[in-house]
Formats: C-alpha cells, structure tokens, sequence
C-alpha cells in the first residue's frame, strides 16, 4: 500500500444498519410487532442507501473506498429486514381480517 488510507465508514454503517434492520425484523415478525418493526424500517431503508452509495463508489475508485462486501453484506440485510417487517404487517392484516368478532 502506497500511504493511501481507504475510507470504509460509509461500508461499515451499511452493515452495521443492515444488522439493525434485520434483527429488529426479525424480532417484528415473532413477537414485538410494530414496536420493533418502524425502526427496522428506518434502520432498513437507510442501510440500503448507504449500502448502494458505499458500493458504486468502492466499485468505482476502489483505489480509494474499500470493503464492498461489507456493503453488499448491510444492503442485503436491510433488503431481508425491510421484507421480514412487511411480512409481519402482511401476517397481522390477516389475522384481523379473518378474526371471530
């Protein structure tokens, strides 16, 4: 390496977002519901940007960002975060639909 350091924050709040996102996904799909499923959406949505930003740009001048796989790895956990909420609103309208009143 020539003295160039490489910025990887952007990669590492991906992943860090992502994680976020999907173990609050998946807590919203057992048993916290929308308390836990708004803030994976808002942790979700905002490791998908940052995952697309971190890697079109490692992608771009990797010579100056690095760590794509941590943002491929945040923007497919928020991608699965952000599925697993939508999931559990999709199971919850069903329920109530089809409850005996």
């Amino acid at each position: 390496m020539n003295g160039v350091r490489k910025s990887e924050t952007l990669a590492i709040v991906s992943l860090v977002l992502g994680a976020f996102s999907l173990s609050l996904g998946i807590l919203s799909l057992t048993c916290f519901g929308l308390l836990a499923g708004i803030p994976a959406v808002i942790a979700g949505i905002s490791a998908i940007i940052t995952g697309i930003v971190a890697y079109s740009r490692a992608r771009r001048l990797p010579e100056q960002y690095g760590r794509a796989g941590y943002a491929v790895a945040g923007l497919l956990m928020g991608c699965f975060g952000f599925c697993a909420f939508m999931l559990s609103i999709g199971v919850l309208l069903f329920l109530l639909a089809n409850a005996k009143r």
